[in-house]
C-alpha cells in the first residue's frame, strides 16, 4: 500500500513540475511578444546609407544651423527612375507631390504648405507599383521600409497593431523614410459596421492614427498600391490621408516595344528579334506579362541548346509561343 502512495505522490509531482514549467514558458513568450524588437523588412537597395537615431538629430540639427534650404535626403540616385518604362505621367505626379517636403523641408514649413502624408497607386497587377515605389524611395535618398498588408495580420490580439506601429517607429527613426504598402485593400476594404472587430478593421484604425500623426512628422511619408480602389474605405482616401492618387496604365504599344529591348538585352539571341512586331501582338500585356514571356523564352532556348549547342540563342518562335501562353490565360 506504501508502494502505490509513493507511486501516486511522484506522479503528482511530475504534473505540478509540468504545469510549472508550462507557466513559465507562456510567460517567457509574453515577454517576447511585448518586449523583443521587430524585425523590420528593409530594402537596403544600392547601399543605401540608413541614419541612426541619434546621428539622424545630430544631422538634422547642423543643417538647419549651416544652411535652411540646404536638401536633407541623402545618397540620392537621381536616375533611378529612368529604368521605368511608360510610366512617365506617374513619376511627374510623384515627383510633385514629394520633392519639396523631402528636399527643402524648411522652406515648406516656412511657406506654410501642407505636404503629402500619402500616395495611393492603382492600377491594374504588374503595371510596377512596387517598382515605382522603390525608384521614388531610391531618387529621394529615402530609407524604404516595404509592407505587405496580408503580412501585417497576425492571429494574436493586439499584435498586428503593434506591429505596424513599430514600422512607423522606425521610420521616425530613419527619415527620410517612405513606408511602402502592398495590397492595401487587404486591410483598407470599405467597413461595413457589422463586425467591429474584424482584424483587418482594427488594424485599418492603427494606420489611420499613424497617418494622422505624420503631421508632426516631417519626413515621413506612406505610399500605398491596390488593384481595387473601388473597395478601399472611403477614410482612407479622402484628403488627409492618400492625398495623391496616381493610375499606373497598361503600356501602350511603344512602351511595349521599349520593354521588349529591354528585357532582351543581353541575352544571348539566334535571330534578329521584331520587337516592334511583338508590341503589336501583345495588346493588353502587363510589364510583368512582358518580363514573363522574355523570362520563359529564355528558360525554353537554354534547354534546346543544353540538348543541342549547336542551337544557341532565342528565336522569335519561341516569344511568340511564351505569348500566345499568356494570351490564353489573360
Amino acid at each position: 500500500m506504501k508502494i502505490v502512495y509513493e507511486i501516486i505522490s511522484f506522479i503528482i509531482l511530475i504534473f505540478v513540475i509540468h504545469a510549472i514549467l508550462s507557466t513559465v514558458h507562456f510567460l517567457l513568450d509574453l515577454y517576447e511578444i511585448y518586449t523583443k524588437p521587430f524585425k523590420t523588412k528593409i530594402l537596403n537597395m544600392f547601399n543605401i546609407k540608413q541614419k541612426g537615431k541619434h546621428k539622424h538629430k545630430e544631422e538634422s540639427k547642423n543643417a538647419g544651423t549651416n544652411n535652411a534650404t540646404a536638401p536633407v535626403a541623402t545618397n540620392r540616385i537621381t536616375n533611378a527612375f529612368n529604368f521605368l518604362i511608360g510610366v512617365d505621367e506617374a513619376v511627374e505626379k510623384i515627383k510633385d507631390a514629394l520633392e519639396l517636403p523631402i528636399i527643402y523641408p524648411e522652406k515648406v514649413k516656412e511657406y506654410r504648405i501642407k505636404p503629402a502624408k500619402g500616395i495611393l497607386l492603382y492600377g491594374p497587377p504588374g503595371t510596377g507599383k512596387t517598382s515605382i515605389a522603390k525608384a521614388t524611395a531610391l531618387y529621394f535618398g529615402c530609407t524604404f521600409i516595404y509592407l505587405k498588408a496580408s503580412d501585417l495580420l497576425s492571429s494574436r490580439v493586439g499584435e498586428s497593431e503593434k506591429n505596424l506601429s513599430k514600422y512607423f517607429e522606425y521610420a521616425r527613426a530613419n527619415k527620410p523614410a517612405i513606408i511602402f504598402i502592398d495590397e492595401i485593400d487587404t486591410i483598407g476594404m470599405k467597413r461595413d459596421g457589422m463586425n467591429i472587430n474584424r482584424a483587418s478593421d482594427i488594424l485599418l484604425n492603427t494606420l489611420l492614427v499613424e497617418m494622422d500623426g505624420l503631421i508632426s512628422n516631417e519626413g515621413i511619408f506612406v505610399i500605398a498600391a491596390t488593384n481595387r480602389p473601388d473597395i478601399l474605405d472611403e477614410a482612407l482616401t479622402r484628403p488627409g490621408r492618400f492625398d495623391h492618387k496616381v493610375e499606373l496604365k497598361l503600356p501602350n504599344r511603344e512602351s511595349r516595344e521599349k520593354l521588349f529591348v529591354l528585357y532582351l538585352s543581353k541575352r544571348p539571341l539566334a535571330e534578329t528579334i521584331d520587337a516592334r512586331y511583338l508590341s503589336r501582338v501583345t495588346e493588353g500585356f502587363s510589364p510583368a506579362d512582358i518580363r514573363a514571356v522574355c523570362e520563359n523564352a529564355a528558360v525554353k532556348a537554354l534547354k534546346r541548346e543544353i540538348k543541342n549547342t549547336a542551337e544557341k540563342g532565342i528565336k522569335m518562335e519561341d516569344i511568340i509561343e511564351e505569348i500566345n501562353k499568356i494570351r490564353g490565360s489573360l
